[in-house]
């Protein structure tokens, strides 16, 4: 039997949801399938942590407690993780293309399934990881 080459599973996931029913569910499943997850309900949490931490993934609703988590991606600028995916109802749905504007790579609709998270970390982050490898090298070339 020939095993996959996976890059390793464990990611480092923010999860920004005041709805604790759906993100404590999602969070346990994610934790099941070996990535390590924080939940906050606020954007004042979200901002604080994802500053403070290396975060390899933020799933983000659409608003918190205390207001729009809509310009979370870009208030972050450099700090923003590698894989940001908004997570809404379907009332709260953007179009594709001002969900990417915004800066959210994906978008998801609640009832999140843990397992297409578990896919796009490990896509998402093997993809940048293949990108990495591929960039060339221009540390000897003078400008």
């Amino acid at each position: 039997m020939r095993r996959a080459n996976y890059v390793s599973a464990r990611r480092t996931v923010l999860l920004c949801d005041d709805d604790r029913a759906h993100s404590e569910t999602l969070a346990a499943a994610l934790l099941e399938l070996g990535h390590a997850v924080e939940i906050v309900r606020t954007y004042a949490e979200a901002f604080a942590i994802a500053c403070a931490h290396d975060l390899d993934a933020m799933l983000v609703a659409p608003t918190l407690r205390d207001g729009s988590a809509l310009v979370l991606p870009t208030a972050l600028g450099i700090r923003r993780p590698p894989i940001v995916i908004l997570i809404s109802t379907l009332n709260e749905r953007l179009a594709s293309v001002v969900a990417r504007r915004v800066g959210f790579d994906v978008q998801l609709t609640k009832v999140v399934d843990a397992r297409v998270v578990d896919a796009i970390l490990r896509n998402g982050i093997a993809r940048e990881d293949n990108a990495a490898a591929r960039a060339p090298d221009y540390s000897g070339v003078q400008s």
